[in-house]
């Protein structure tokens, strides 16, 4: 699981200084320490989205575990055995959130 650190405004979650919209304005006390979990398998990578850096990718056979950093923390991708995983300085990541964050 991916644990990134965030901050709830409304009904959008700042991933270090990176907004991303929900369904829902889920409601929290002033100051409370909120994470955000994303599941490994639901995270895309791409050329849009959030920043990240590949350290390692790990053939596991059908699936592929990319290693990553975003903000400084390190976060997992898997993709599928034929995914593309982008070639580059400036590769990217992102996640469905309507989908996967719930109340």
């Amino acid at each position: 699981m991916n644990v990134l650190p965030a901050k709830i405004d409304g009904s959008s979650v700042d991933l270090d200084g990176q907004k991303v919209n929900l369904s829902f304005a889920p409601k929290f006390s002033a100051g409370a320490k909120t994470e955000l979990g994303i599941r490994p398998e639901f995270v895309r990578l791409g050329r849009e989205g959030m920043p990240v850096t590949i350290s390692k990718v790990e053939d596991i056979g059908r699936q592929k575990i990319v290693r990553a950093t975003f903000a400084n923390r390190p976060i997992a991708i898997v993709v599928h055995e034929d995914g593309e995983i982008p070639a580059g300085t400036e590769d990217h990541f992102r996640f469905r959130s309507h989908q996967y964050l719930r109340r």
